[in-house]
């Protein structure tokens, strides 16, 4: 039987995946859950990670820090396994969000992220981090990031129809930071 060899091309777009895995408008790299984090392997000593249940809530002034630092180290993954904003939400169910979160020096990871939708009303969740995300980790070669990632079930009901810009807030390595995505989602 003939092994079978990597080609350049097909070296190249390994590459590209993993470095793309680590920017703050990617996708999962690995076929992902339906939560959309990677699941610890099997007899690992990491404890299983199981997404949050919680409810958006209308965004009070001490759910947000006043002075934090821009950051580049988040990314919302997906909703719903899908890539962020390839459908509406609808606000009569829950949605999973799942993502990742770090300092930007990647030293350091968040216990918890507030995922902050901006329209006209803002809106907020806060979910807790500690999800296995090897591939962020290592597409950033940054191995404090290998639980950085977070998910959660989240209620629509309180949050208004119409269209939001996404961003996380997160303290880690002893600062506040604030992470925008380049992504929108439509709320119906």
């Amino acid at each position: 039987m003939r092994k079978a060899t990597p080609t350049p091309v097909t070296g190249i777009a390994v590459g590209l995946a993993l470095l793309l895995a680590g920017c703050g408008d990617s996708h999962p790299i690995s076929a992902p859950s339906s939560s959309g984090v990677v699941a610890a392997p099997a007899g690992s000593a990491a404890a299983a990670y199981v997404p949050a249940k919680g409810a958006f809530a209308v965004v009070t002034p001490d759910m947000l820090p006043r002075s934090y630092e821009p950051s580049g180290k988040c990314n919302l993954d997906a909703i719903d396994g899908a890539p962020v904003g390839s459908k509406p939400l609808p606000r009569d169910s829950s949605v999973l969000f799942a993502g990742w979160a770090g300092a930007n020096d990647g030293s350091a990871v968040p216990t918890e992220v507030t995922i902050v939708l901006h329209g006209a009303q803002n809106f907020a969740i806060r979910a807790s981090t500690g999800a296995p995300r090897p591939d962020v980790a290592a597409a950033n070669h940054m191995p404090a990031l290998a639980n950085s990632g977070y998910a959660i079930n989240a209620s629509m009901a309180a949050v208004s129809s119409g269209s939001y810009g996404v961003e996380l807030h997160f303290k880690a390595g002893g600062k506040a930071w604030r992470c925008e995505s380049k992504h929108a989602v439509m709320v119906n």
